[in-house]
């Protein structure tokens, strides 16, 4: 059974100094010789400043606060006479970048749904080409019933982007048994908090209606008969799609 296409790039974001201040170096102050200076270096440092050539591996921060950026050979030299000057190698084969501001990133999201097919009420640019957004019900099922024409017979097709204010209420698992009884269909409602499966994937997963059901709170929110999860049910069904 072919696997869900996840992502398998790891990046290590540094933790570390993800909450730091960065300062520029037009405003660089001199180190103090009291506190000191940790050097973390890294396989790749994503900078996201055109102040910085690409080629930069270091990060040098001292109380806190990220005082300068460059090669490991070069913060070495400029800040060997420091008093107490520490290199940390933790990220030597990690990738670093600037910690995000933004929790609701979920910068892990598109490592799952960059593998599965756009359609959602919005244009989007990816790295493989282009998914020009669909904004009504019927131009939804056409595009659900052209992927579904166009996937290679025996591979799931699993697609992103429904969302009920746009392409209508009647996503279920009834109305992706129309499309096809033999292919697993999975649709991932824009939100991500939402699954949708047809026949073919509740039994690709090897799913029976009393895996649905159970004791806890989550179980709620798992209906069999639509074929829908979300919400505390992804819980129940998240691992066994995941490692499908």
């Amino acid at each position: 059974m072919k696997k869900l296409a996840l992502s398998t790039l790891t990046l290590g974001i540094l933790v570390s100094v993800g909450c730091s201040q960065m300062v520029d170096n037009e405003d660089a102050q001199t180190p103090s010789q009291d506190a000191p200076i940790t050097l973390f270096v890294a396989d790749q440092l994503i900078t996201m400043s055109d102040q910085y050539s690409d080629n930069v591996d270091t990060v040098a921060v001292q109380n806190g606060i990220i005082i300068d950026v460059g090669q490991q050979e070069q913060l070495t030299s400029k800040y060997a006479k420091h008093t107490n000057l520490l290199i940390n190698d933790i990220y030597q084969n990690s990738v670093l970048t600037p910690g995000f501001v933004e929790p609701h990133l979920h910068i892990w999201l598109s490592g799952i749904l960059m593998g599965t097919e756009f359609i959602t009420p919005a244009d989007w640019k990816l790295p493989h080409g282009e998914a020009k957004g669909v904004q009504t019900e019927k131009q939804y099922m056409q595009r659900l019933n052209e992927l579904n024409a166009n996937t290679p017979k025996g591979q799931p097709l699993i697609t992103w982007g429904y969302h009920q204010y746009f392409h209508g209420e009647n996503m279920s698992r009834e109305l992706l048994d129309s499309i096809s009884t033999e292919r697993p269909i999975i649709v991932w409602h824009r939100s991500f908090h939402e699954i949708y499966f047809n026949s073919a994937a509740l039994a690709m997963f090897g799913w029976q209606e009393a895996d649905w059901q159970g004791d806890s709170a989550a179980y709620a929110h798992l209906h069999w008969d639509k074929g829908h999860a979300y919400e505390t049910g992804l819980r129940s069904s998240s691992p066994t799609c995941l490692n499908s």
